[in-house]
């Protein structure tokens, strides 16, 4: 597997040689010809809770994706914008990424494709509860 690191990726491979522990966890290889970093946000997804999208921040260039081609697991995005260093910042509708989850945590993968073709994926695991007040 080729790996091509972020500014994300390189900063925790030099974090973890200065406190001399590796601190990243390298990820499968799911065949995506790039392997990106991803984080979902809420950390902490409460079924039937408070809040309308989930969020995923990422390392990959926006004005480099296809963004119609972005998914987490099965769930198409709801739309995309650029973050202030014009990385993509991915929105999915929060019931439909409900319908696909379940306690006590998900591993979900962030897929899509660049504009010249290359695909991209990247996985992160978020914690999910139920909403105690139901």
């Amino acid at each position: 597997m080729q790996r091509v690191l972020g500014v994300a990726g390189l900063a925790c491979l030099l974090a973890g040689a200065f406190v001399g522990q590796a601190l990243c966890v390298d990820k499968v290889d799911n065949g995506a010809d790039i392997d990106i970093w991803i984080q979902i946000n809420p950390h902490t997804l409460i079924i039937d809770g408070p809040g309308t999208w989930v969020t995923v921040q990422t390392d990959i260039s926006c004005g480099t994706v296809n963004t119609g081609s972005v998914y987490l697991g099965p769930v198409a995005v709801a739309w995309t914008k650029a973050n202030s260093r014009g990385n993509l910042v991915a929105k999915f509708r929060q019931k439909d990424i409900e319908a696909i989850v379940s306690a006590p945590s998900a591993t979900l993968t962030l897929t899509g494709a660049k504009k010249d073709g290359q695909t991209f994926s990247g996985t992160d695991t978020i914690q999910v509860k139920m909403d105690q007040g139901k």
